[in-house]
């Protein structure tokens, strides 16, 4: 008996220090929000004028032209980390859209790191209206936003994370259903398959200690 009670003992005791090391640590990590009026955008409800990080326009102007319109029979390109924030961030942004250079997929320990969020030229709107960060894992909540204007527009939001600790993180992009609103004056949503080459993609990236 002494002995049976001693094998279930030790099952148990293997079974909770199984889960144990099963529990991710973004298991336990709270949820935090990242409220709109800190991101830069364009034309985003709630958030803040990213053409006013650089009055005379250039960069913002330059950056719209180089996103363009969405590839043709293919997924859009991912979204992407940059140093800083605010202008500095802007700055990191047109140098990959502009100039052309990779986007980098490491940053140094408590650097302040921000997402470029981004969407083609497509005739509704593209929203974020959702940022939460629960540990490593950052969803951006975006929603199309039909309108009886014939024009396109792209978009473009600069979302700052703060400094990071060391570790792999993954951001992910995710679609939210149309409002009912605009469903009800008979708009159709938009199809995975267009949003998939609309909107920029989730993507992971890694903050590294000094000397890593």
């Amino acid at each position: 008996m002494y002995r049976n009670s001693f094998v279930s003992g030790f099952a148990a005791t293997i079974l909770f220090l199984s889960g144990a090391q099963a529990e991710s640590p973004n298991d336990k990590a709270e949820a935090v929000t990242i409220p709109l009026d800190r991101i830069w955008a364009r034309e985003m409800p709630g958030t803040r004028d990213i053409e006013k990080l650089d009055p005379k326009r250039p960069l913002v102007y330059e950056i719209r032209r180089a996103i363009g319109f969405p590839p043709k029979d293919k997924e859009a390109q991912p979204a992407f980390a940059v140093l800083g924030t605010g202008l500095d961030a802007l700055r990191e942004a047109h140098a990959v859209f502009v100039e052309k250079k990779k986007p980098r997929d490491r940053f140094p320990a408590a650097s302040e790191v921000s997402v470029v969020f981004f969407s083609y030229q497509f005739g509704p709107y593209v929203h974020v209206h959702e940022i939460a960060r629960q540990g490593n894992i950052v969803d951006i909540r975006y929603r199309f936003v039909p309108h009886e204007e014939q024009i396109t527009a792209e978009g473009i939001a600069l979302i700052p994370l703060g400094k990071l600790g060391a570790g792999k993180y993954r951001v992910d992009i995710i679609q939210t259903p149309m409002e009912q609103k605009y469903l009800d004056k008979g708009f159709r949503p938009v199809s995975e398959a267009n949003a998939r080459r609309i909107v920029s993609r989730s993507f992971s990236f890694a903050v590294s200690e000094q000397g890593e």
